[in-house]
């Protein structure tokens, strides 16, 4: 697979995932406003600081400054690459 036929698949992936079940399986995420909010798995966090915005598909906690879509966060909590 080429690396146009990958971005392809990433981006049909993407368009059909949606954040807030992704993360919702690792932490309770709590609504506020537009907003979920949960305890960031990145970083000791004792609080909620990551921020996740269902309506752009993206999360970020500015502690760690930890940031980025569903895959991204797949990858992150799950300890392996995007290509993997």
């Amino acid at each position: 697979m080429d690396y146009l036929q990958f971005s392809e698949c990433v981006n049909l992936v993407e368009s059909y995932t949606k954040i807030k079940d992704v993360i919702a399986g690792y932490a309770n995420l709590k609504k506020i406003g537009e907003y979920y909010r949960c305890r960031c798995l990145f970083h000791d966090d004792n609080g909620e600081s990551l921020i996740v915005n269902p309506a752009t598909g993206t999360f970020y906690c500015p502690f760690c400054h930890e940031g980025g879509n569903a895959l991204k966060f797949l990858a992150r909590a799950e300890k392996i690459t995007l290509f993997e």
